[in-house]
Order: C-alpha cells, then structure tokens, then sequence
C-alpha cells in the first residue's frame, strides 16, 4: 500500500494520499503537512459523520465521497477496515 500512495503523490495533480485507520490514526502515507495527524483524524470524523447520515436515511454505508473546492478536490473512500483520503489540486 506503501508503494501505491507514494506513486499517487508523485503525480503533479495530487498534493498528498493518506490511509488512515478508523480511528483516524494514520496508517500509512503522507500530506506533507506539519498538521497531518489532526487532518487524519479529521477525515476519520468526516468519514464517520457522512457514515452516519447515510445510513440515518436509509441509503446504507458510504463507501465515496467527493468534496470539490475552490483549491482542488479531496477525495475519500473506504479501502477495508481503512479509509484513504486523496488531495487532488487544480492545475497551477
């Protein structure tokens, strides 16, 4: 999984790629940001609450989510017992 996410990072659209387990500690990875341990917890939230929603209306487990910025896109999605999160950036 290593070699997999540091491939992702290598690519010019992708700022950081990350594995966190669900309780939002990191697993394997890098964002290249002095704040990724709160950032991985943070993904483990977000993935949990959106979690919670969908199945609060009858959808089921998320298994995707797209969030688009100004900045760029993030991207999470459930890898196993392990949620991944990639930062896409808009062309510089």
């Amino acid at each position: 999984m290593e070699t997999i996410l540091q491939r992702l990072t290598e690519l010019d659209e992708i700022s950081g790629a990350i594995l966190i387990g669900k309780d939002g500690l990191i697993v394997s990875g890098a964002l290249h940001n002095e704040d990724e341990e709160m950032l991985g917890a943070m993904s483990a939230a977000v993935f949990g609450s959106i979690t919670n929603f969908t199945e609060q209306i009858h959808n089921g487990e998320m298994h995707h989510v797209i969030i688009e910025t100004h900045s760029g896109t993030i991207q999470l999605a459930e890898v196993g017992d392990h949620s991944k999160r990639v930062i896409n950036r808009k062309d510089m």
